[in-house]
């Protein structure tokens, strides 16, 4: 095996023999004594004005323990996630675009999540989940960056009406203008990189439970790194000491920058801040398929080069 890695040195892997001979441990390997399960409500409009989610007979649906929405996230006290500077990377703040958990007020992505279902199995979840009737109006959608910034779009944040978060500049512009004239030959077309969404073979597992005794919540992810996401549940969302929240993460299987969506996650982490904080209540555990991780999973960015 190579001391370093390199160019052309072969690199045997720590995790490979595990891997191949089944003794892999991802989190939807893990099963926790009296855990119950969530299934979430999405939303089937890319944008549109959240007008009701009414679940009926769904409450008392056999094996259901428990149904909340956006109105319950706020009652809670449980904040959205806001712009989080990356170290490295130095920029103006961008215009105010709060991610909530559950849509509130408006969704603006196909598969947004606008209400959880929590039951004592997952067939019972999804089961009550269907029963929901959302009320969308919907709005005209923005699919890609012509019509984003195209002359009067249609806003999707209140605060961006141009669609236009933030502007990102570095380097010297004077240089880079000195260069092009200098240049014997200057080129100029327009490229392309089209939006792209992972479809891990590993789903994105979350469970969540919470110790009454030591007032601790602790989290079973499949993630790129847990400082990024405790940092923003204990600075935003649940607003709470860093040692009051534990977050394991074990095997992933796949990754790429979905599994880094610290929005996304946060529902789930909700979902235990308002379930399994009440002493009679397990773990809670929520598991997405590759329908909802393709429609709602981050994904790497259209890119125009001009």
């Amino acid at each position: 095996m190579a001391d370093n890695f390199g160019i052309s040195q072969p690199v045997r892997r720590r995790e490979d023999i595990r891997f191949v001979t089944g003794r892999g441990c991802f989190s939807d390997d893990i099963k926790v004594s009296g855990q119950v399960y969530a299934h979430f409500v999405r939303s089937k409009y890319p944008h549109g004005i959240l007008r009701t989610v009414n679940f009926g007979r769904a409450r008392i649906m056999p094996g259901v323990l428990g149904i909340f929405t956006s109105d319950d996230l706020h009652a809670a006290g449980v904040g959205p996630i806001q712009f989080m500077p990356i170290l490295g990377f130095p920029m103006n703040a961008p215009v105010d675009t709060p991610r909530h958990a559950l849509a509130l007020n408006r969704v603006r992505y196909v598969g947004e999540q606008v209400a959880v279902v929590i039951a004592e199995t997952l067939s019972q979840a999804i089961d009550a989940a269907d029963e929901a009737e959302v009320a969308i109006d919907p709005l005209a959608a923005v699919a890609n960056i012509e019509q984003a910034v195209a002359p009067s779009p249609q806003a999707i944040w209140p605060l961006a009406p141009d669609n236009v978060v933030l502007t990102w500049r570095f380097g010297d512009t004077s240089l880079v203008n000195a260069a092009f004239a200098r240049a014997a030959h200057i080129t100029r077309l327009r490229l392309v990189n089209n939006r792209v969404a992972a479809n891990a073979p590993e789903p994105r597992t979350s469970i969540a439970g919470y110790d009454a005794a030591a007032g601790r919540y602790s989290m079973t992810i499949s993630s790129q790194g847990v400082l990024y996401f405790l940092r923003g549940l204990c600075e935003y969302t649940l607003r709470l000491a860093p040692d009051k929240i534990h977050l394991r993460t074990h095997d992933v299987g796949g990754r790429s920058a979905q599994r880094n969506c610290l929005i996304r996650r946060t529902s789930q982490f909700y979902m235990l801040h308002e379930f399994s904080a009440a002493p009679s209540n397990g773990p809670a555990r929520a598991a997405n398929n590759s329908f909802p991780i393709i429609t709602r999973a981050t994904h790497s960015s259209t890119v125009r080069w001009l």
